[in-house]
């Protein structure tokens, strides 16, 4: 399983350095084994390998200030889904502030987050743990957390971000409006058809969107 979800990263990750040179540099080098099992001790939560797998080849993105944005409007790091890929260290921060019940709690027993905003209203997961181990999903800073139904694993989020940027088609092209386009060679996600929360010029990556 973990091939298929790196076959998936790679075609997502090869875009990127075509694409959008900037989201592709905001990625930053992989995570030592013993940093992702110092994660996963800290958590309480032991990780599937096709989880580790992704911190195997890069531990997240980060933020840098992009050429040409004046306003600091573009997040180059924000390119999987309108979220930041975690790095460990916000992994393990986010997870202890969400699955504390004062705070906003999940509401599954072993989960990953696998991306999440700099204020930490939202992101993806990946449950780990119980019947429902290998859902993705997406938790919320004060609400409980949801499964996705339009792809039910990690693999089949990925191949979605992968089918919307290289062909415009899947689940992820155009999901309530918003798509996926470029801005100062950043990957952005928004609603061209709505007030865009970048106004550096960008348009959508496919006709028609």
């Amino acid at each position: 399983m973990s091939r298929d979800i790196l076959a998936a990263w790679d075609r997502i990750e090869s875009w990127l350095k075509v694409n959008a040179p900037n989201s592709y540099a905001s990625l930053r080098p992989p995570a030592a084994p013993e940093r992702i099992a110092a994660a996963q001790a800290h958590m309480g939560v032991s990780w599937p390998e096709e989880v580790s797998a992704l911190w195997l080849r890069h531990d997240g993105a980060e933020f840098f200030e992009v050429d040409g944005d004046e306003e600091g409007e573009v997040d180059p790091a924000k390119f999987l889904t309108r979220y930041t890929f975690l790095p460990l260290s916000e992994v393990t921060r986010v997870y202890a502030a969400r699955s504390d019940p004062d705070t906003g709690a999940v509401g599954f027993s072993g989960w990953v987050p696998l991306s999440g905003a700099d204020d930490d209203y939202a992101g993806e997961m990946v449950v780990v743990d119980g019947p429902d181990a290998g859902r993705v999903g997406r938790w919320f800073s004060t609400d409980s957390a949801y499964l996705h139904r339009e792809y039910s694993t990690l693999g089949g989020y990925l191949e979605a971000v992968a089918e919307a940027l290289e062909s415009g088609t899947g689940p992820l092209a155009d999901r309530n409006g918003v798509v996926p386009g470029v801005a100062l060679g950043c990957l952005v996600w928004q609603n061209p058809r709505a007030v865009s929360a970048v106004q550096a010029p960008w348009e959508p990556l496919h006709e028609g969107r």
